[in-house]
């Protein structure tokens, strides 16, 4: 469900301030009243609690930039704009949040986002004001409690509200139901003014300039000045920018001067506090854990690396995970030091060795100094329309892939260079490849691959000076003379880099890869494009090395990298992890427990040498379980695993990567090990009591799920045909527990095994659902009370060892039945007397199973459970946990962590939970009363 207080971007201001003046040329009107003008139930305090509702569901996407109290220069701001309005009720936040979108918005209640972008693209504190103003002016207005209003009444009859709980019941249950619209469009046109003239009636009593939204607008939806005329409106070749462009300038320059108030803004105060900004750490917490024990893994599970690559003179190396960079010197190989790079991507070296350059999805650029340790230079790209980028060799440059939806001619794509120093853009080139019908197989084939998300859209390469810039998309070329800041004719093979992968291997030679016929790919020089030799290889992804005649080429068949000499034109060597350089004889890579080896091409004989990387951030897990007595803990992510031993932190056993385990005693476990590299798919057993171990020798497919102590395999008559049978086995046996056949639809049934049994569910709407209902004619009376089938679901409730149904219902949002809409459902899970209904919006709907009857709502997902307590974990946000009582719904305890939650389990003593951090520390909490927590960082 959207409503119109969720989606508040900047790039919706659109026409703001348009009728605010009383007549032209006039100051603006204060207003008269800051009561709603429509319908509106909520009081001050309900509001309040509806914005905490909002922001519930819509922070999970979000990481908020901590800023202390003192240096709360947004606040300040906004303070000064509220002073100028009459005095409201509402407790007004104002918060940056992390995004590389040129982007604010607010909720209701008082409620204030920035993104971090945005406050790099103000010029000066009056376009601060002017964003912060027209968010003001629809939040003092009530405009989002209007409309949540008639969503309410229309959708669920709903004419007035209760307490805290209450306010958050209703919001849920409208996300998970789908919804008419509340009729209002956005809001009347009546509304919006109001809201626009309280907006500007602040910005100029607190001695901002009107004409500072019309240049942040502009600059936010790309208009470049364009205002458009009558006759292009009456055309329809105006765009919505251009009219309210033209729009907000007609009203600075209507606005007398006498009208602004005296001014207080500081532009070295301003300034100063953008720069402390673009110098965040996001997620800082440290207050302290109540009732906390915790214990690091040790050695702590490997991260996986993006890149290593060799400094131009080879002394040094550096290794980039998600969070860091790790700087290190080549011989012997040791950790110099570690750079924090959140986000990072692209590291390298400068050409003189002495500094790394990297940037971040939000087109942040650092260079740091080896000799010093330090940060030496950090600027903040700010350009609004980047959908993919490329940094040069030297940093200086930030290439951005654009799109143009052009109301006269053809969607294209385009690029924009942009002087990563100041943001000054270098070249604009808006169309430069039109995506339209007629394109050759290479230019499809280009498509395609970016539609996949397998390739880039445009494919970019720099010399390794950092003067030349090749471009290639589809079946079209571009190259440019970074230097002389001229575009550069194509000559010879270079003329066909469209669609093809490409690379300069150094400043002389290019590697073009022949889609169509790869054997035939060509090695030419530049800037000529003659052909120097012909390569035969496969359609890979190419890269360059640090030195040496060798190219990497990704993927390979049965390996992730392999580099490929030029000379003899075979694979010296490859790897199975994606990251690798080479310098010279020397070969930098990945070892399969997440460290860095490097050895020597022409010297095999000689011992690698190796580094563990220090303790980093852990990806994602594909499996977590923990033993009965809470001893020992068994995690994977997709490359590597291992089992830790709780009561010590220290490590028993180190393995290749694994997609389920779990212990059939307090020693023993058994692991579903996937296929990776060379090794089939296949079971494990480990028995720590008498440090053995063994391949249990089963065969599964692709179609045999692990899920706890069981394995599900979904069968069907032939190999290919529809599976129309499940079969449910021990997997510590492989001995078949039951089968069941299908006439129609297989269950849905991907959730946990939970308290011993499996959970199946069919949308009514589907023929395995009439299957069922006719098997237990009982349930067909509750699936015939319901008028639209799409809204509903049934739920069986499956012993997990003998395939009886213990119990089974029909369940339906009661709102929705005259929805045109199918009630979505991502998973089902069942706990005791209770369905679990993970809907859409992030929102799980808790339902009675006995009478089919819904309790209520929370948002998030349940992750956990305990059976003595009936009270269930919730994951809402990345680092943040709450628990509930699932017969009531009520919370419990909500705990933030400073890192984000990778896994958590009810423990063996009572009232206890534990929760595995991606810092690899496992904290044990006793859930002795209800309230907040918040886990330091370390």
């Amino acid at each position: 469900m959207k409503f119109r207080a969720l989606g508040f971007a900047i790039t919706l201001v659109l026409g703001s301030f348009v009728p605010a003046l009383s007549q032209k040329g006039s100051c603006p009107v204060a207003p008269a009243s800051l009561d709603p003008a429509q319908p509106d139930i909520f009081n001050a305090e309900q509001e309040q609690w509806l914005g905490e509702a909002v922001a519930e569901s819509i922070e999970t996407g979000y990481r908020m930039v901590p800023v202390a109290a003192a240096d709360d220069y947004l606040t300040v701001v906004g303070q000064k704009l509220l002073s100028a309005l009459p005095q409201s009720k509402m407790k007004f936040l104002f918060q940056i949040y992390e995004s590389d979108e040129i982007n604010a918005f607010s909720l209701p209640g008082g409620r204030v986002y920035v993104s971090s972008k945005m406050v790099a693209a103000f010029k000066s504190e009056d376009e601060l004001a002017a964003v912060l103003a027209h968010e003001i002016g629809h939040i003092v207005t009530h405009q989002a409690a209007i409309e949540m209003t008639a969503l309410l009444r229309k959708n669920l009859k709903v004419t007035q509200l209760g307490d805290r709980a209450d306010v958050f019941r209703k919001f849920h249950e409208l996300q998970s139901t789908p919804v008419y619209d509340s009729g209002s469009g956005q809001t009347s046109e009546k509304d919006q003014d109001v809201a626009d003239r309280v907006g500007l009636y602040a910005l100029t009593r607190a001695g901002y300039q009107p004409s500072a939204f019309a240049r942040i607008f502009d600059f936010t939806v790309n208009n470049k000045g364009k205002k458009g005329n009558g006759l292009l409106d009456v055309l329809g070749y105006t765009n919505e920018g251009n009219r309210r462009y033209r729009e907000a300038v007609k009203i600075a320059e209507t606005t007398p001067a006498s009208c602004v108030g005296v001014s207080t803004a500081d532009p070295a105060k301003f300034a100063a506090w953008q720069q402390r900004i673009a110098e965040r750490k996001i997620n800082q917490l440290s207050a302290a854990q109540e009732n906390e024990k915790s214990v690091t893994l040790s050695p702590p599970l490997g991260s996986d690396l993006d890149r290593i690559v060799f400094s131009p003179d080879g002394k040094f190396l550096l290794a980039q995970d998600e969070t860091s960079v790790f700087v290190l010197e080549s011989s012997p190989l040791k950790l110099v030091f570690t750079i924090p790079a959140g986000d990072g991507m692209g590291a390298h070296f400068s050409s003189d060795s002495a500094e790394i350059i990297f940037y971040t999805g939000t087109l942040r650029v650092e260079t740091w100094s080896i000799a010093t340790q330090k940060r030496v230079a950090l600027s903040e790209v700010v350009y609004p329309n980047c959908l993919e980028s490329a940094l040069s060799p030297d940093g200086k440059v930030l290439l951005c892939v654009t799109a143009t939806d052009s109301l006269i001619g053809t969607p294209s794509l385009g690029v924009t260079l942009l002087d990563t120093s100041n943001s000054q853009v270098l070249l604009e080139k808006t169309s430069l490849f039109a995506i339209g019908r007629f394109m050759t197989g290479v230019a499809l084939t280009s498509i395609l691959r970016a539609v996949k998300g397998t390739e880039p859209l445009v494919n970019v390469s720099f010399s390794t000076d950092s003067r030349i810039l090749l471009l290639g998309t589809a079946d079209r070329t571009f190259s440019y003379d970074l230097s002389a800041r001229k575009e550069i004719s194509q000559q010879g093979a270079l003329k066909k880099l469209g669609g093809r992968h490409f690379t300069f291997l150094d400043d002389n030679r290019v590697l073009i890869e022949n889609p169509e016929n790869p054997k035939d790919s060509e090695l030419v020089s530049y800037p000529d494009g003659k052909l120097i030799k012909k390569i035969s290889m496969g359609v890979q992804g190419l890269s360059r090395v640090t030195k040496g005649n060798y190219a990497l080429l990704r993927p390979l068949k049965g390996a992730m990298v392999g580099a490929l000499d030029l000379d003899s034109g075979k694979l010296v060597i490859v790897s199975h992890s994606y990251p690798m350089d080479v310098f010279g004889t020397l070969v930098a890579r990945q070892t399969p427990t997440g460290g860095v080896q490097l050895e020597d091409l022409v010297k095999p004989q000689d011992k690698p040498q190796f580094i563990r990387l220090p303790l980093t951030q852990m990806d994602s897990l594909e499996a977590a379980t923990v033993s009965p007595d809470g001893k020992y803990l068994a995690i994977s992510t997709w490359t590597r695993g291992g089992i830790w031993n709780l009561s010590t932190g220290q490590r028993r056993s180190e393995m290749r990567p694994f997609l389920n385990a779990f212990f059939s005693d307090n020693t023993t476990a058994y692991l579903d090990f996937r296929k990776y590299e060379d090794a089939s798919r296949t079971v494990g057993m480990i028995d720590f009591a008498t440090g053995s171990g063994r391949d249990m020798g089963y065969v599964l497919n692709d179609k045999t799920f692990a899920r706890g102590n069981l394995f599900l395999e979904m069968k069907g008559p032939s190999k290919d045909a529809t599976p129309d049978e499940l079969q449910v086995r021990d997997a510590a046996s492989n001995h078949v527990l039951w089968s069941k056949k299908f006439k129609e639809d297989l269950p849905y049934f991907l959730a946990c095994v939970c308290g011993g049994n499996l959970t199946f569910w069919w949308y009514l709407e589907e023929a395995g659902a009439k299957e069922e209902l006719d098997a237990h004619p009982n349930l067909k009376p509750f699936a015939a009370a319901i008028q639209d089938k799409r809204s509903g679901i049934i739920v069986e409730v499956i012993d997990q060892h003998t395939g009886d149904i213990k119990m089974s219902a029909v369940l339906q949002d009661k709102h929705s039945q005259e929805s045109r809409y199918k009630f979505v459902s991502r998973n089902v899970s069942t706990f005791k007397d209770y369905a679990l209904v993970r809907g859409v919006e992030q929102t799980t709907a808790v339902f009675h199973l006995p009478d089919g009857q819904r309790v209520g709502d929370f948002f998030g997902e349940v992750v956990a459970r305990d059976p003595r307590t009936g009270w269930v974990i919730v994951a809402s946000k990345v680092n943040e946990l709450e628990i509930f009582d699932v017969a009531t719904t009520r919370e419990l305890k909500r705990m933030t962590f400073a890192a984000p939650v990778r896994s958590t389990w009810f423990a063996l003593a009572p009232k206890t939970i534990q929760v595995l951090t991606a810092d690899q520390t496992v904290h044990t909490i006793e859930v002795t009363a209800a309230g907040s927590t918040t886990s330091p960082a370390k």
